[in-house]
């Protein structure tokens, strides 16, 4: 069982669990340390939200990678089309330079920032040429949103995979402390209900199931 089952079914035999604690309670908190109980509360609604939470920023993280992947796209199309404009053209050698002509732009999103960069600063520095080869101000500031929202998109989503390793760190911890909590309140029941055996046996049905480590494969004759 992968570590997301087996956290989906701790968290549905926790939320049984409660159901019977809240009748339960009494009897059992005599038998448990102080705060025991109170403590698979918290960690039971911690491993939900954090198991959602998951799910989503994984899922955010996949989005803004398609998003970046299109902008680089686009923007490496645009940044190619007005080197080429100075190409066909004829510019000037430094004009060429200074829009970044011969230097190879890959996919990576520095790659093609610093290459909107150099058109950026060629069209400010050569207007009047880039002009007469066709380049319009309206091209330079579709290269310029572009590569700004690239970077943002970029430092976004830096932030969504600490925000996802941060979220997986909480859950597994709430997780551990929950299958503690469970067994110790499990224990309890054990002495609480021993002359209940059919009450007692609601109880040990929610012992969370553990992950079986697979045996190494007979060798073949």
């Amino acid at each position: 069982m992968s570590t997301n089952a087996q956290i989906e079914n701790s968290i549905a035999k926790a939320l049984q669990m409660e159901a019977l604690i809240k009748k339960d309670r009494p009897k059992l908190e005599g038998r448990l340390s102080a705060g025991v109980i109170d403590g698979f509360f918290a960690d039971n609604v911690t491993s939900q939200n954090t198991s959602t939470g998951a799910v989503i920023a994984r899922q955010s993280k996949r989005a803004a990678t398609l998003s970046q992947e299109d902008q680089i796209a686009v923007l490496s199309i645009l940044v190619q089309a007005v080197r080429n404009a100075g190409k066909q053209n004829h510019l000037p050698g430094e004009i060429l330079a200074d829009l970044g002509v011969g230097k190879t732009i890959t996919k990576s999103v520095k790659s093609v920032t610093d290459a909107a960069s150099l058109v950026i600063q060629a069209y400010e520095a050569h207007v009047d040429e880039l002009r007469r080869v066709g380049v319009l101000p309206a091209d330079l500031e579709r290269i310029t949103e572009l590569r700004d929202r690239l970077t943002s998109t970029n430092k976004d989503q830096e932030a969504r995979k600490l925000s996802s390793k941060d979220q997986t760190k909480i859950r597994n911890e709430a997780h551990k402390r929950l299958l503690e909590a469970m067994a110790l309140i499990i224990g309890a029941a054990e002495l609480a209900f021993a002359s209940d055996p059919e009450h007692l046996e609601l109880y040990r049905a929610l012992r969370p199931t553990k992950s079986s480590a697979k045996k190494p494969a007979a060798p073949q004759a």
